[in-house]
């Protein structure tokens, strides 16, 4: 059952790099035919920087109490030290604001500003300040921001996408005239799943062999066409094995296959469901993707050793998604919940360990906002990114390193005692031995 979990998850990885990057780089094409690129530099560059945009991203850390102190404690720390770190990082936050051309970004400590950066996008290209080099304004010119986004977009830019998809659509189309082919008469059915009633069944009637065999084909010929191949080398896909695996399907025993039930379910509600059990000594694999009161679900569950559960509700425009991996005996755990609110975009993502919480990160955007200060190079020392890019080592680096570690550091520092003066002080102690400024 493992050797059949393990092709079907190749299988979905591999379709995986063969629909959805070249969806990417289509989409890249359609909604830049020009040719002309835009900034990949956050934040300001990413966005448009017409004068009127203006938002607020805020984004929150939180840790688990017992589970870090007993960690921190554990690396000889102490019970008392661990509280106060894990008090410190719950208490951090940050805030970014833009504002047409503007952006701010701060660093936040109990609500209170530990560090500030300014970002200010123009024709010249970007000029980046901030009270952690306040001698200095960094500066990223327009053309190494040209030179960036020819980096990511030229590539791309030379495929050849309509090529792609003639190439590609033949072998999509064999492998769904095999699934046609083995599309059943509907019948009625009493099941149910998740609380919706469904009152038809279309079944698939095709075995795991026959499923992975023409799953396999189809990405063989895709890979063996020549239109394909430079976007796989674009994208530095490379994929091997076919054949044999091929091969050790074929030469498979009836014993071991897995038994594969797929089915498509319906009512007269407008509900749609598509069930795939595989099972085998006792042992199953489950997968349930459709719409169910509106609602858009995916459900996986491989042996337990992969859980997946993503919901979209169409309605409220919001999403969960919940990620189970166990892996010798580690379970780990991602989930995600947000969508709109009244105020605009919020969501928040929680890692676990064997079932306990770990951190969460919220996060959440908002329109409007202003940007408080302004960025002033007057008296400061520019400094190019790409000075600092072909030398790495040389004079301006060395000033830009000399003005965070003689000004910047110590202002960090300071702004960070005087917000949680016990705890951070505290924490400087036992890194260098002495009390805290």
């Amino acid at each position: 059952m493992k050797k059949w979990l393990s092709l079907l998850l190749t299988v979905a990885m591999l379709v995986s790099c063969l629909t959805v990057f070249p969806a990417m780089a289509a989409t890249t094409n359609a909604s830049n035919p020009g040719g002309e690129a835009a900034s990949a530099v956050e934040p300001a560059a990413v966005l448009p920087t017409a004068d009127g945009l203006a938002f607020t991203c805020e984004m929150g850390l939180s840790v688990d109490e017992q589970m870090i102190t007993q960690l921190l404690s554990s690396a000889g720390l102490g019970d008392d030290l661990g509280a106060k770190i894990v008090a410190i990082i719950n208490n951090i936050g940050v805030k970014t604001v833009v504002a047409g051309t503007d952006a701010q970004s701060q660093l936040l400590l109990k609500g209170g500003p530990v560090m500030t950066m300014l970002v200010k996008t123009g024709e010249d290209g970007i000029s980046i300040g901030s009270d952690l080099f306040p001698n200095s304004v960094l500066s990223i010119p327009a053309e190494m921001l040209q030179q960036m986004t020819e980096q990511v977009t030229n590539g791309l830019e030379g495929l050849d996408m309509d090529a792609i998809a003639a190439a590609v659509m033949p072998h999509v189309q064999e492998f769904a005239g095999i699934i046609q082919s083995k599309i059943g008469e509907p019948t009625a059915t009493d099941f149910s799943y998740e609380g919706v009633q469904f009152t038809s069944m279309i079944p698939i009637n095709i075995t795991a062999k026959e499923l992975v065999t023409a799953v396999l084909t189809m990405i063989k010929g895709i890979l063996s066409e020549e239109a394909v191949a430079p976007l796989l080398s674009q994208l530095n896909v490379q994929v091997s094995g076919l054949d044999e695996a091929l091969e050790n399907i074929a030469n498979s025993n009836d014993e071991e296959i897995p038994a594969l039930e797929t089915g498509l379910y319906s009512n007269e509600n407008g509900d749609a469901l598509l069930s795939a059990v595989m099972t085998k000594d006792e042992q199953s694999m489950t997968l349930h993707a459709g719409m169910l009161s509106n609602k858009l679900i995916l459900r996986v569950d491989a042996l337990s050793q992969l859980k997946l559960d993503l919901t979209v509700d169409m309605a409220a425009m919001t999403l969960d998604l919940a990620l189970q991996v166990n892996n010798g005996g580690m379970n780990v755990g991602i989930s995600f919940s947000g969508g709109l609110t009244e105020n605009g975009l919020a969501g928040s993502l929680a890692i676990s360990m064997n079932g306990a919480p770990v951190a969460t990160i919220s996060l959440s955007f908002t329109p409007g906002g202003e940007v408080t200060a302004a960025l002033d190079p007057e008296g400061k020392k520019v400094i190019s990114l790409m000075t600092l890019q072909s030398n790495p080592n040389g004079e301006e680096f060395q000033a830009l390193l000399s003005d965070i570690q003689t000004n910047g550091l110590s202002a960090l520092l300071a702004n960070a005692i005087q917000l949680m003066p016990e705890e951070v002080s505290a924490l400087l102690t036992s890194m260098t031995g002495a009390t805290a400024p």
